[in-house]
This record gives structure tokens, C-alpha cells and sequence, in this order.
């Protein structure tokens, strides 16, 4: 599926698998609380955008059976050798059976179709099935992407994310078949030693569309600390994440 933040159907992104296990633990443990929306053990589980398979392995430990789907063949080859039945594909449009819940974490944002997600996600789903996980909602990183668009005008259409809005999503959500037991919209800031290392790894597609990456980083990084609030420590930022988390099951007279 998609990415999580791997891959994209949107735009091309290609990840550091190394650099991002080291530098971006902080998703796959950030996204933990997510795991207590599923169904109970053994149920099976979909993680849709299972990125290096961080999340997959910590299902699998708890008894769940778990399939990971992903957009990026080198995030695939490292949930692999982590032991995760993992495969790649497109978070948009997919079907590797059916389960008793999808879950998703730190990727819905990286697929442009998010309806689509939203119905490829029902079809996976028997009666009373689960839809659950988290993902950038709107508002999010709004400071970062501020600071991007003060160095590139055109950072709207540079964009490789889709952060929806709660309202928009419910709709979806109910439009596809599911009922809604949870939509939660809140702010969580991230903190960064520093804030242009994470445009560097979460952002490259801004920096891949110039002549030259480095020196429009330089601008950014300058740009930066004018959008984002300090961290604890020198040099630190926190990033303003905004994050949009649900729950959902297939309506009964939905089911197929």
C-alpha cells in the first residue's frame, strides 16, 4: 500500500531504510496506542503502509496473524527479515484476502486517493470488521510547510501528502460502509534535535524539485526556527504534528 510513509502514489519517494529505522523510531512508537483499537488475538490483521514491519513484528508478538502490505520494495525486504509475511503493493487499490481488521499507521497521508484507501480498506473487511489507525489530519506540520513555502511558492503543489479533515473523513468513512466509533483530531508536537533533518527525510520531494538540493535546504533550515517553536534542548524544534486517529467497523447490512 502504500507507503507509509513510504512510498506514495503520489510522487516518488525513496527511502533511507537505515536512516529511517534510526532516526525515525519515533513513528512506529508514537502510533503504539493505535494497536489497542484493534480486535483481540488472533485476529487477523492487515497493516497497511507497514513500512520496515516496526509495528507488524509487535502484532505478531502480541498473537495477532498479520499480512503488511507497502508501496516501498526496500521497506518491504526489511519487514521481510524481521519475520513479517510482507508484500508490496498500492495502498489504493489492493486485495490480499480478507481480515478481521485493517490497520494503518503514519501512512494514510502519504496516498493521494484517500477514498479510495478508505474503500479498498472495506473490501478487505468481513461483517463487524475493523478500520483502525492514525495519520496526519489537516493542520498538520503546518509550521514546517510554512517555513517551505516562504524558500518554494509553489510548496502546495510540491506536496507529497493528503492530510484530511476530521469532518471529511467521517464522511468517507460512513459513505464506504463503516460506522465510526472513534475520530480523534489533536495536536501532538514532535520534538527534533533538528527540524531540517526531518524535511531532508520526510520532505526530500521538495528538495529533489530543485537544481540545487543542498542550497535549498540551506534556505529552509534558515526559514525554520521563524514557524516552529523551540525544543528543550539547543537547536532542537518541535514539529507540529496534528494527528487524526480512528476506529470504524463495517456496518451489518454493508457486509458482502
Amino acid at each position: 500500500v502504500v507507503s507509509r510513509v513510504a512510498g506514495a502514489t503520489r510522487r516518488a519517494h525513496n527511502w533511507d531504510v537505515e536512516g529511517y529505522t534510526r532516526a525515525a523510531r519515533f513513528v512506529p512508537e508514537l502510533g503504539r496506542p493505535v494497536l489497542e483499537l484493534l480486535p483481540k488475538p488472533p485476529a487477523s490483521v492487515l497493516d497497511l503502509g507497514c513500512g520496515d514491519g516496526a509495528l507488524s513484528v509487535e502484532l505478531m508478538e502480541r498473537g495477532y496473524a498479520v499480512v503488511g502490505l507497502d508501496a516501498d520494495a526496500e521497506m518491504v525486504a526489511a519487514a521481510v527479515e524481521r519475520g513479517v509475511d510482507a508484500r508490496v503493493g498500492s495502498g489504493e487499490e489492493f486485495d490480499v484476502g480478507k481480515f478481521d481488521a485493517v490497520f494503518t499507521n503514519a501512512a494514510l497521508h502519504w496516498m493521494k486517493e484517500t477514498r479510495q484507501v478508505v474503500r479498498s480498506a472495506r473490501a478487505a473487511l468481513g461483517p463487524g470488521g475493523v478500520f483502525a489507525g492514525e495519520c496526519g489530519g489537516e493542520g498538520n506540520v503546518d509550521g514546517v510547510r510554512r517555513a517551505i513555502r516562504s524558500v518554494l511558492p509553489n510548496e502546495v503543489d510540491l506536496s507529497p501528502w493528503t492530510f484530511p479533515a476530521p469532518d471529511a473523513f467521517r464522511g468517507m468513512l460512513l459513505d464506504e460502509g463503516f460506522d465510526v466509533l472513534e475520530l480523534n483530531h489533536f495536536e501532538r508536537p514532535v520534538e527534533t534535535p533538528d527540524a531540517a533533518d526531518w524535511v531532508k527525510m520526510f520532505g526530500q520531494v521538495y528538495l529533489k524539485s530543485q537544481p540545487n538540493p543542498d542550497d535549498t535546504l540551506a534556505k529552509i533550515r534558515a526559514a525554520l526556527p521563524d514557524y516552529l517553536e523551540p525544543g528543550t534542548t539547543p537547536g532542537s524544534s518541535m514539529v507540529d504534528y496534528v494527528r487524526l486517529r480512528w476506529r470504524a467497523v463495517v456496518r451489518e447490512d454493508a457486509a458482502s
